[in-house]
């Protein structure tokens, strides 16, 4: 029987770059690429694991020569590149250049069907009956993605940053699929685990006020930064830590990070205060909102550790005013040393940080304005529409975005999770948009995700990209179930240079 292809899809599939080692080295300030100029002037204050059995390891092509920084804390190129898994190598449809892709509006109001398709057993890989791409059960149910905006593999893709049912967090290799045993930290989604950007055996998490530099391999922990400690909030009594609300996220190197801090009462004239620091220089800031204002709804960093991108969503949106650091609202973006801010948005949804193909930080938004799909240029504030949500006039769609694949610029991943079935094009599936105008914008549909529910955690699969733009994971119910231990974990296959396409 003859395989299905990606729908109109026609690329080339055959970029794998020999292995040799890779170090991961140490990368430049913001806005300094390697050998570039000075980035932001000084300031603030200093400062193999065993599963139940799976497919062959996909393996990957390590990166020949350390490739520097490009764009800030950007590096020229991932750690790996990860190559197409046994079960799915022989599968992997052969593409030559020059096709079109599908494009985001019409004639694809109409939607795509969704195939019946048995639910694979643990470590299975089975290709989408509807789009071809090869899908992977990685675990048995009650585990599930952690957040589309922050990546569950690590640099290599090797490893799986999995969330068990209740919140707590393991490691999963990839060679070795089935229930997840290696246990790094609990604490729930407070946790905040997160990958290193470069280096595939460290991930950081927090422990009360302190983030946590995690080697996987040799279970080590070290403290690589406590806002406690800081002289900014000396006398004050901490009494919450976030990494941005729990959706923070560092820049691409894993440089610079930024903290939501809440005193239990006013602290040099505030209860509520941001914070960035910079790991290698061992410099932080601290901003301390104003009176008039709380803390965002959530933060991160962006991919070049210009900017901490703060969104209040629909808490505090701005109306017809402006944003100011003085009165902030909506979506805005800080400078890193947290002495400016511009604002990017007068409200959105969900959203998430991309790097653009120009080489500047892009917010991508769930506009609850203008009903489109919209990346916002944080250097020019440009405004591109990329994807219509709602092109039938029926206003029930959800979506997630996952913007984490910074080598593979001016693409994201959604993931829509309305959970009334209807035509419209996107309907419960997984694509990925390419960062241009809607009317030439490229999509790409990737799976239906198969999750049913009306609950937060199996209505919203919280499909996320790997760094190399090669994997995306995501949980699903796959039919049934209301419950977060009704969960499995999957991943897609990509074709490496899928997203490259220029």
């Amino acid at each position: 029987m003859a395989l299905p292809t990606l729908r109109g899809i026609v690329i080339g599939c055959g970029l794998l770059l020999l292995p040799c080692a890779c170090e991961v080295t140490e990368p430049a300030p913001p806005g300094q690429g390697a050998g570039g100029a000075a980035g932001p002037s000084a300031g603030g204050s200093g400062q193999g694991m065993p599963g139940a059995g799976g497919p062959a390891d996909p393996g990957t092509s390590t990166v020949p020569t350390d490739p520097g920084y490009c764009h800030g804390d950007v590096p020229c190129a991932p750690t790996a590149i990860a190559r197409p898994s046994a079960g799915c190598m022989g599968a992997m449809p052969t593409y030559s250049a020059g096709s079109p892709f599908v494009v985001s509006t019409a004639p694809h109001v109409n939607g795509y069907a969704e195939a019946a398709l048995t639910l694979p057993e643990v470590g299975q890989t089975v290709r989408d009956p509807d789009f071809g791409t090869c899908l992977t059960r990685a675990t048995p149910r009650g585990w599930m993605n952690g957040y589309s905006r922050f990546s569950a593999f690590n640099a290599d893709a090797t490893r799986l940053l999995v969330r068990k049912d209740g919140g707590d967090w393991y490691v999963l290799d990839t060679s070795r699929l089935g229930e997840p045993t290696q246990a790094i930290v609990t604490g729930g989604d407070a946790a905040a685990a997160r990958w290193h950007g470069r280096d595939p055996d460290v991930l950081f998490y927090l422990s009360d006020s302190k983030l946590i530099r995690f080697d996987v391999r040799s279970r080590q922990p070290r403290t690589a930064f406590d806002p406690a400690t800081l002289p900014e909030l000396a006398g004050c009594s901490l009494s919450a830590v976030t990494l941005g609300g729990d959706e923070g996220e560092s820049s691409a190197g894993s440089r610079y990070w930024g903290f939501h801090v809440e005193t239990s009462g006013a602290c040099h004239g505030s209860r509520f205060h941001l914070v960035t620091t910079d790991l290698q220089a061992g410099q932080s800031w601290v901003h301390h909102m104003p009176a008039v204002s709380e803390l965002p709804n959530n933060s991160a960093i962006s991919p070049t550790g210009k900017y901490l991108i703060v969104n209040f969503q629909e808490d505090r949106s701005c109306g017809d005013r402006k944003a100011t650091m003085a009165n902030p609202c909506g979506v805005m973006a800080y400078s890193l040393h947290l002495d400016q801010a511009k604002m990017l948005a007068p409200v959105a949804g969900h959203h998430d940080e991309a790097l653009g193909k120009n080489g500047h930080d892009f917010v991508v938004v769930k506009s609850d304005v203008s009903d489109f799909i919209e990346a916002i240029d944080v250097e020019t504030l440009e405004v591109i529409q990329i994807a219509a949500m709602n092109p039938d006039g029926v206003a029930d769609y959800e979506y997630h975005v996952s913007g984490n694949s910074w080598a593979t610029p001016g693409w994201v991943i959604l993931s829509e999770d309305s959970h009334n079935p209807s035509g419209h094009y996107l309907n419960r599936q997984i694509v990925a948009v390419e960062i241009a105008p809607v009317e030439r914008a490229r999509v790409i549909h990737l799976a239906h995700h198969r999750t049913r529910s009306t609950n937060y955690w199996t209505q919203e699969c919280h499909a996320s990209v790997s760094l190399d733009g090669t994997r995306v994971a995501f949980h699903s119910n796959w039919y049934g179930g209301e419950e977060e231990g009704d969960n499995i974990l999957f991943y897609l296959e990509l074709p490496p240079g899928l997203l490259a396409q220029p």
